[in-house]
């Protein structure tokens, strides 16, 4: 932070950007001194906490690649007396997320009245999803709600063990796919859901463009439409930083039992497959990281951090990792008349 006495001297500041370490630093610097001065004893998801100061650690030292630092966060948050939430299991993982108050959340943005929500455009509810309930096949046939602007591809519906679909890797449609009010009791497709329970929060939509399979992890609080608080941090997240973490300290054992953590309490039955190690240790973690946060804004910076491609469908343009649209433009009054600020490359 910089002050000025006149405004001749803020007219003259023109800075550089900051580096990438700089601004690493400026944020454990802001997080150290906030974690030293909240106590324990926490006042609940919706404020401060240690325990948020914590998951937040984890997080930006994960991204930084300080893997010591994202281990000793992410135990210090999971190991923290008079933490915040727990995890869920097989058998409640559903039902959390239709609670007003993630079970599993650490630290959330409250919307405390109706009138705060962001309206049928734009809320988490309408974005996902055209559905006003979930849960039951009559739902095929209702009137849409929701948006359902964003919708998960034939390969993440795979991943899920979730066929009967009926689309093609590019999501389209296919000519049997009814898409009118129910014209004859035609009942709609099956679908099929294997042991991964994170599945059951996606099915049947009712898009007036065509049937799509959506994602309804966000449906309203006390039954008022659009109506969701926003968990920022959840308790599956602590467990998934600090076995990529350990895997990249070479610790590929307890790697392993974080990533065990995660898959007992998503797939029934879980037995364990035979242990993981180097490279597929790796795509397991991250493929777990894609399963348990898809819709939650995690993985474009799962696959930018690590330098991946992003592989798209519908149509299929895939964005290399070199790809300059990557990051947008900075605006242009921050570079006009400041010959430091260099703009991003390519613009």
């Amino acid at each position: 932070m910089v002050g000025f006495n006149n405004p001749t001297d803020a007219v003259a500041y023109m800075p550089a950007r900051a580096t990438i370490a700089d601004c690493y630093a400026q944020v454990m610097s802001d997080l150290y001194s906030s974690i030293s001065q909240l106590s324990s004893s926490n006042r609940g998801r919706n404020y401060a906490s240690k325990h948020a100061g914590l998951a937040l650690g984890a997080r930006v030292n994960l991204y930084a690649g300080n893997w010591a630092k994202a281990d000793s966060f992410a135990t210090a948050a999971i190991t923290l007396t008079g933490g915040i939430g727990a995890m869920t299991n097989t058998g409640n993982y559903v039902a959390g997320w239709r609670n007003a108050d993630h079970p599993e959340g650490i630290f959330q943005v409250y919307f405390a009245t109706l009138a705060e929500n962001l309206g049928v455009n734009t809320s988490l509810a309408a974005t996902h999803t055209t559905l006003k309930t979930p849960g039951g096949i009559n739902n095929f046939w209702e009137t849409r709600q929701g948006q359902g602007d964003l919708m998960p591809n034939a390969f993440l519906l795979g991943q899920l063990g979730i066929t009967g679909h009926n689309f093609n890797s590019n999501l389209t449609s296919s000519s049997t796919q009814p898409t009118t009010a129910n014209p004859a009791g035609t009942p709609p497709p099956t679908l099929t859901y294997g042991s991964d329970i994170r599945n059951r929060l996606f099915e049947w939509g009712v898009n007036a463009g065509g049937h799509y399979v959506e994602c309804t992890k966000w449906f309203g609080k006390a039954g008022a439409a659009n109506w969701d608080h926003t968990v920022l941090f959840r308790w599956p997240e602590l467990y998934l930083t600090r076995a990529e973490a350990r895997y990249h300290m070479l610790n590929e054992p307890d790697a392993m039992l974080d990533l065990n953590v995660i898959r007992t309490a998503r797939i029934v039955g879980f037995a364990g497959p035979a242990t993981l190690s180097g490279q597929a240790l790796l795509n397991e973690i991250l493929r777990q990281r894609m399963l348990e946060f898809a819709f939650e804004g995690h993985r474009f910076y799962d696959i930018k951090r690590y330098g991946l491609d992003i592989v798209k469908a519908n149509p299929v343009i895939n964005m290399p990792a070199t790809s300059f649209r990557l990051l947008p433009a900075l605006p242009n009054n921050e570079v006009v008349g400041n010959p430091n600020m260099v703009q991003n490359f390519n613009y």
